[in-house]
């Protein structure tokens, strides 16, 4: 059988930005649609061919083109997801299914620790029965990505790279880290903590394994110079931004707008929760003060790309904060 391959020139280019996270998105999505899909490189068949979608529908294969790519992009369910601590996530499992969410599996620093490898594969193997969508927490209490104790670096990165390999055994499609930075403790030696940081997570990545997105995440950072620089160093590689709503609530000195003009680009997932920029409530989004409508235009122009998570850190206020969320986004 001969395959015609015929795709636009603007849809190579679309699909030649889309990073492996969004593709496995994409795919899924088709076949929630009802539709056989795949990416081939379709070399067996072809000489020369672009890498391409295509799926499969009646007996007929399509190639996906620019104009269906907007449609796909535009009517993606949204990747939502709830936190919780990985001891508690078998147990939550039904309410999870309840509210139609994913879950962010939080491993804490004694966790991470003792955890066995089997639960944690047999977790994953059970959150992919349920049809569960799942993401990863890193450990952040006293660990220092940056740090400039080598003793203290190499507790992080230990740390850090089990709960890589943790996230792999459960099928997660990503991992949050916090960048341990902040300017009461460097001050002016940003550069020792970014020199820190970058060795760290070049280790992170490589016990990630290709595919595999690492973000970092903003806490108390003021502004968004530190988290760029470190970005920078890890340019085409599978670095990228968590953007923490809350945080950027308690601490930021600059807009929304500079934060997102900075680092916009290299966001892969949102923390969504509110509070009145006097503590860290995790509240529901739509409670504190946090400028939600500010969000709307790249939430719009990023959907196929982005997880988000309601970061809400009481059960009682869980549903609300889905329940909200899912409203926003509507």
């Amino acid at each position: 059988m001969a395959w015609r391959i015929e795709l636009a020139e603007s849809a190579v280019k679309e699909l030649a930005k889309l990073d492996e996270q969004v593709k496995r998105r994409i795919i899924q999505y088709l076949r929630l649609a009802g539709l056989f899909s795949l990416f081939t490189n379709l070399k067996r068949r072809t000489r020369n061919p672009p890498s391409a979608f295509l799926w499969k529908s009646r007996g007929f294969w399509f190639i996906l083109n620019d104009s269906m790519m907007r449609i796909i992009k535009n009517n993606m369910p949204w990747n939502i997801v709830i936190n919780a601590p990985y001891r508690l996530v078998r147990d939550r499992i039904e309410l999870i299914k309840k509210v139609d969410v994913g879950v962010e599996v939080y491993f804490n620093n004694d966790v991470i620790d003792v955890v066995d490898d089997g639960h944690v594969k047999e977790t994953g193997r059970i959150l992919r029965g349920e049809g569960i969508e799942c993401s990863v927490h890193a450990p952040f209490m006293d660990l220092s990505p940056g740090a400039v104790d080598k003793a203290v670096r190499g507790i992080t990165k230990e740390k850090l790279k089990k709960t890589a390999a943790m996230a792999n055994l459960l099928g997660a499609i990503g991992m949050v880290c916090h960048p341990g930075y902040d300017k009461w403790r460097f001050g002016e030696a940003a550069d020792l903590w970014l020199k820190g940081a970058v060795e760290t997570f070049n280790e992170v990545l490589a016990a990630a394994g290709d595919g595999f997105p690492v973000m970092v995440e903003n806490i108390f950072e003021e502004e968004p110079d530190t988290l760029y620089e470190l970005l920078r160093q890890f340019d085409k590689k599978n670095l990228h931004f968590c953007f923490d709503s809350g945080h950027f609530n308690l601490f930021t000195k600059v807009s929304l707008e500079t934060w997102f003009s900075m680092l916009g680009n290299n966001i892969r997932e949102m923390h969504l929760h509110d509070n009145y920029g006097k503590r860290d409530d995790h509240m529901p989004i739509g409670r504190g003060t946090f400028p939600f409508r500010e969000l709307k235009a790249f939430l719009k122009a990023h959907r196929e790309s982005l997880i988000l998570t309601a970061e809400i850190h009481t059960e009682a206020d869980a549903v609300e904060g889905i329940k909200n969320l899912k409203e926003y986004v509507a």
